[in-house]
């Protein structure tokens, strides 16, 4: 009886392999996978990494299948990094290791922003901060140690609550970086910020609460689409924002009242920086990022990136949308004395390739971003 039981048991786990093998098989013949998986694109070594002088395909590897992942605090509005080390990738007390930082320093230089801050598309040597700490060495020698406080999807009010927890001494530099992960009102809903545990749809769609069929089937997405090309097309649980413009992103009275409270949010979110800086003696200088959308005139390869899953139909969109109202927001803030800059037109003098889906760019990129950010801060 034990046998036969081992028997059954064996058979079953072996036909379900192999369906889930045959499936992914399928996938693979009948889509290219390059259209679908941010992971497979990017280790095709897309034109942004032509230049790369390190193992594109090893940093990849570690920054999807290494993650420690991160922590949420939702009462508290907190999201931070876990610990972890790595080649390429590491974090130290919940921040990304910033290269070339003095052993001594007079004062910290904090940069807050979204995964385009974190920037696990590079090793530690080349993200913004890291860039930014050399030039800073070059012409201050041994006063500014520069602090990565990128985390994935933040938005400016998560970005203001983690700076609420740091004890700034006066002289030290706190820099803002972002904007395009304010996008996500427009796709779900959430003014407080993305938290991977939240509710996946926004308020103007029916809401019932996950059957315990929908929670697996989001958590296997989570856990796999970045190397399951079946997983990635056919689990995702939120493609009615992916593979269409929301019908509430059509309705002019929705959208209008999502512009007034991003209006809001993040106005009173740079205001409250600024003023909490100020408190402390320390300096307050927000930056709007770039992105795909806000290039004047998109390259060749940037206009055929493939859309589906890495530049969703519907992410263009509430772009626009989102960075109308966010400029609206910057100039009434720069009316009140409060130091905010417009970094959107950077690589508008170039046709080099930088982005490797509409916010995510690599090197030679974040260079250019660390070199318009230190030309600004190095006088203030």
């Amino acid at each position: 009886m034990i046998k036969t039981n081992l028997i059954n048991t064996a058979l079953v786990i072996f036909s379900t392999v192999g369906c889930l093998l045959l499936l992914e098989l399928g996938t693979h013949l009948l889509y290219d996978s390059r259209l679908y998986s941010a992971y497979r694109f990017r280790m095709s070594r897309p034109e942004p990494y032509a230049e790369a002088k390190y193992p594109v395909e090893e940093l990849i590897e570690e920054a999807v299948m290494k993650s420690t992942g991160i922590t949420e605090i939702k009462e508290k509005g907190l999201v931070y990094h876990n610990d972890r080390t790595g080649k390429y990738i590491n974090v130290v007390d919940n921040f990304r290791y910033t290269t070339d930082t003095p052993k001594k320093f007079s004062s910290k230089v904090y940069v807050f922003g979204g995964s385009t801050v974190f920037c696990s598309e590079v090793p530690d040597k080349f993200t913004i901060t890291s860039y930014l700490q050399r030039k800073l060495n070059k012409v201050f020698p041994g006063k500014y140690k520069v602090i990565n406080c990128g985390v994935g999807s933040v938005n400016t009010l998560q970005q203001l609550a983690r700076l609420k927890t740091i004890k700034l001494a006066p002289k030290d530099i706190v820099i803002f970086y972002g904007g395009v992960n304010e996008e996500a009102l427009f796709l779900t809903g959430r003014i407080n910020g993305w938290f991977s545990m939240g509710e996946p749809y926004p308020p103007y769609i029916p809401n019932p609460k996950p059957s315990f069929f929908r929670s697996l089937i989001e958590t296997l997405y989570t856990k796999l689409y970045w190397r399951s090309l079946f997983v990635n097309l056919f689990l995702n649980p939120n493609t009615y924002q992916i593979n269409n413009i929301p019908t509430y992103l059509q309705d002019t009275t929705i959208v209008n009242s999502l512009k007034k409270k991003l209006f809001r949010s993040y106005k009173n979110s740079i205001y409250e920086a600024s003023t909490y800086c100020k408190d402390n003696k320390a300096v307050f200088i927000n930056f709007l990022q770039p992105n795909i959308v806000t290039r004047k005139e998109n390259t060749d390869y940037e206009e055929n990136i493939p859309k589906k899953h890495l530049i969703s139909v519907s992410a263009p969109f509430a772009l626009k949308i989102c960075y109308e109202t966010l400029r609206i927001a910057i100039d009434t803030l720069a009316k009140s004395e409060i130091k905010t800059y417009d970094l959107t037109a950077v690589f508008d003098h170039t046709q080099d390739n930088y982005y490797l889906d509409q916010y995510h760019i690599t090197e030679k990129g974040n260079e250019i971003i660390a070199s318009n950010i230190f030309n600004i801060i190095k006088d203030k």
